[in-house]
């Protein structure tokens, strides 16, 4: 997966998404486990059993892990 994906969308997998990876992982794999992330045209799949996804206005390059140490000792 690329580092940089312009015009992110997210979206719910389909059917033939799910087909596709439980062909390309040997298993069978739930599509509520499955998220796709569209970029420029092409599909990425996440698959997790739990997902967060949440919006922020951190400055590029600085990671979520920073903003919540930072708010974690106030």
């Amino acid at each position: 997966m690329p580092w940089l994906l312009c015009g992110l969308q997210i979206d719910k997998a389909a059917e033939e998404d799910r087909m596709y990876l439980s062909q390309k992982l040997g298993k069978d794999i739930p599509v509520q486990k499955i998220v796709v992330l569209v970029s420029e045209g092409k599909r990425y799949y996440i698959v997790a059993s739990i997902i967060k996804i949440m919006e922020n206005d951190l400055d590029y390059g600085v990671l979520p892990i920073y903003a919540f140490l930072s708010n974690k000792e106030k």
